[in-house]
């Protein structure tokens, strides 16, 4: 087999196939096919054969799958609709062929590292979990744009200026991820996104985290990495690499001078007729002067020394790190346009931005940033539509928080004040969506020990902890909440407080396993439970506790206890059994929602109203009880969703005659049944009701 320059006609793509074929004792994963983690993929390969089944459907009932974008080694991605934000993410979930804990374990890192950097030079990963068939996926901004290997593949070599560019812009993802003790491992063409704005400005973007790997952490790849196996792509791994040694930030900045190399040159710094001369000329070979392999490109001697610098064998003699390499290359090159003012806020923006951003727009934004905008304007939005300039400065790291003026014309900051920064309220929730997910949570975090210090409100702190990533903290301050609302007879606010802490706990037991949260599930249903029964709402406070006494893992004590709240509960529905009063379900497994609404309806005279999180839990409270006065049902809900509760209900003699008023974002809504649709305004849905009555007295 002959390894062939890129641009030659035979066998273009042999340098990037299995490593066996390189290496004699060393194998490899075949390096992934997807344009990439982000949302671009090859479209040779989007006929995954696990494709189909997930089109149309709602993954953890946020996102639905419209398209299948491409498939790679470890699964496929898809275009969806976040319904809430209404805005494209891409969705990687894994193959069902890859369930092994080795395989899983890679997936979920690619997850938790990947979300922890927040630049404009990475691919910000939203959220992660398991389909209802129990396969991990990863939520990530969704980006149009082309791989660098397409790029060269169909346009060559670039101009040295845009060279630099892109090479500064892979240094500075690498300066934060190598910061947060990241390295990525697989650094390649294939793994850099180019992204054009509506100007034609261009911003890189490093992809496909699937093989990073924490610094330090030698134990943990032995565990997941059988003996013998390298994992990278050859043409781009360092001699470390590919010798098995422990790597830190310098193997990535090789890889980034073959890189580099090729952008100049339009060749690889090592071409050989066989797998085994590859590996030799990578390990013992001295590159050349890209000045020499490519003289018609006049490549200036300093940017030509940077590179064979960063190409050294011995990583103590490469650059000890990516800023100081970024630094070199910006001096060899003294034309080239600095970054900060590539990424002026506002240039190519319309003036009127403010009242025209969508996601898709503040995406553009948000990536024009320099990164301590972008890190102010984050703390900004996860502390609130209006704060002060201090919280801000202190949840972002100490940066200047006067720069924010700067963002006022661009509309995405509204004012800036000489103590104050406030925001459109809907701008600052597109804007913490657009955060990645372990990042949004370190910055709660800051939020939440920045309100401790100032003495802020417990409900502000609880908002935070929940947010956070410190469940025991969140469950703690939620216990107090709920503590103050019962002790000070406000039993709504002890409710909501009891109902949030009960289902972080079940969350937590579910992702953890942790014991610690069987007693805390105990807790919570036991107070959430009395503060139901002490507002008359028997019937969900004994839903409530049957719920928790099926936990199998409580202690015998909590199951006591359990027990007696459960008897007192029953006694109260035994002595009201013999009452009229009409009741209303309202079905609806967002807690915030259900709670307003219940809230809108007992003050309307329409109570007393019982919740229900979906069609199951729905029918499982009906079987206990007389038929409801009135049932508000949502469309989209776990286990059994509306449809099938409105067609089950129809079914049933005495439910058959209740009016239902659908209450939800669905497009597609059952014929002939009331309909409002969410954000839901109350003269709308009293409207409703009033009409599901009348037509149900009329009939």
């Amino acid at each position: 087999m002959s390894i062939a320059p890129r641009g030659e006609p035979s066998h273009p793509r042999r340098r990037a196939t299995h490593v066996a074929e390189y290496l004699a004792g060393y194998t490899s994963l075949p390096p992934v096919r997807i344009l990439h983690t982000s949302a671009r993929v090859s479209q040779r390969s989007a006929a995954g054969q696990d494709a189909p089944e997930l089109l149309g459907t709602t993954i953890a009932q946020k996102y639905l799958v419209r398209e299948v974008v491409g498939s790679g080694g470890m699964g496929t991605v898809y275009r969806a609709e976040q319904v809430a934000l209404g805005r494209s993410v891409a969705i990687k979930v894994l193959h069902p062929h890859l369930s092994d804990e080795v395989s899983v374990a890679r997936f979920y890192d690619e997850a938790r590292l990947s979300s922890r950097l927040n630049h404009p030079n990475t691919v910000s990963i939203f959220d992660f979990g398991v389909t209802a068939d129990s396969r991990p996926y990863i939520v990530m901004e969704y980006l149009g744009g082309r791989d660098l290997a397409s790029v060269l593949a169909t346009e060559g070599v670039p101009s040295l200026e845009r060279a630099c560019r892109i090479a500064l812009g892979v240094l500075a993802a690498l300066v934060q991820a190598h910061d947060l003790g990241i390295l990525h491992r697989d650094l390649k063409p294939e793994n850099l996104l180019l992204v054009r704005f509506r100007d034609r400005a261009e911003i890189v973007k490093v992809v496909d985290f699937g093989l990073a790997l924490a610094k330090g952490g030698a134990e943990e790849r032995a565990r997941r990495t059988q003996p013998g196996v390298v994992l990278g792509t050859p043409a781009y791994m360092s001699p470390e690499q590919l010798a098995g040694d422990d790597l830190d930030e310098r193997s990535d900045l090789y890889a980034l001078g073959v890189v580099m190399f090729e952008l100049l040159t339009g060749r690889l710094p090592f071409v050989a007729e066989s797998p085994l001369e590859l590996a030799r000329m990578h390990l013992q070979v001295l590159p050349r002067d890209p000045g020499a392999v490519a003289p018609d490109r006049h490549i200036p001697p300093a940017l030509g020394r940077v590179v064979l610098r960063a190409l050294a064998k011995a990583p103590a003699q490469r650059y000890a790190s990516a800023l100081e390499m970024a630094a070199a290359i910006a001096r060899a090159h003294e034309t080239l346009v600095t970054r900060d003012s590539w990424r002026k806020v506002g240039r190519g923006v319309e003036s009127d931005a403010s009242a025209l951003l969508t996601p898709a727009t503040l995406t553009e934004a948000l990536a024009r940033l320099d990164l301590q905008q972008r890190q102010l304007l984050h703390a900004a939005a996860v502390l609130g539509v209006e704060s002060s300039l201090h919280a801000v400065g202190a949840v972002a790291g100490g940066a200047d928080p006067a720069t924010l003026a700067d963002l006022v014309e661009a509309g995405l900051v509204e004012e800036v004040t000489a103590h104050q920064v406030r925001l459109d309220a809907s701008v600052r929730r597109l804007i913490e969506a657009t955060i990645p997910l372990q990042a949004r949570r370190e910055l709660h975090d800051r939020a939440l020990a920045w309100h401790a210090h100032h003495d802020s409100t417990l409900a502000i702190r609880v908002d935070h902890a929940c947010r956070g990533s410190e469940p025991i903290t969140a469950l703690l301050l939620l216990e107090q909440l709920g503590d103050s609302g019962a002790d000070g007879s406000d039993l709504a606010l002890a409710s909501r407080s009891y109902e949030r802490g009960l289902a972080l706990a079940r969350a937590e037991l579910g992702r953890t396993g942790d014991e610690v949260f069987d007693c805390a599930i105990a807790a919570f249903s036991r107070k959430l439970a009395t503060s139901l029964w002490r507002q008359r709402r028997v019937v969900e406070a004994e839903g409530v506790l049957g719920e928790a006494l099926a936990v199998p893992g409580l202690s015998a004590t909590d199951r006591s206890l359990l027990g007696r709240v459960l008897a007192d509960v029953r006694g109260a529905a035994t002595r009201a059994a013999g009452t009229v009063r009409p009741w209303t379900l309202v079905v609806e497994d967002d807690d915030e929602i259900a709670g307003a609404l219940r809230d809108a309806l007992d003050a309307e005279g329409h109570g007393p109203v019982y919740l229900a999180r979906h069609g199951k839990a729905a029918f499982e409270l009906l079987a206990r009880s007389r038929p409801p006065a009135l049932i508000l049902l949502d469309l989209m809900m776990p286990e059994m969703d509306g449809w099938d509760f409105l067609r089950l209900a129809r079914e049933d003699g005495e439910l058959g005659a209740v009016p239902i008023v659908i209450v939800s974002v669905a497009k597609e809504i059952p014929p002939g049944v009331p309909f409002v649709r969410k954000p839901v305004r109350l003269p709308e849905l009293l409207a409703a009701v009033e009409g599901a009555k009348a037509v149900d007295a009329g009939s």
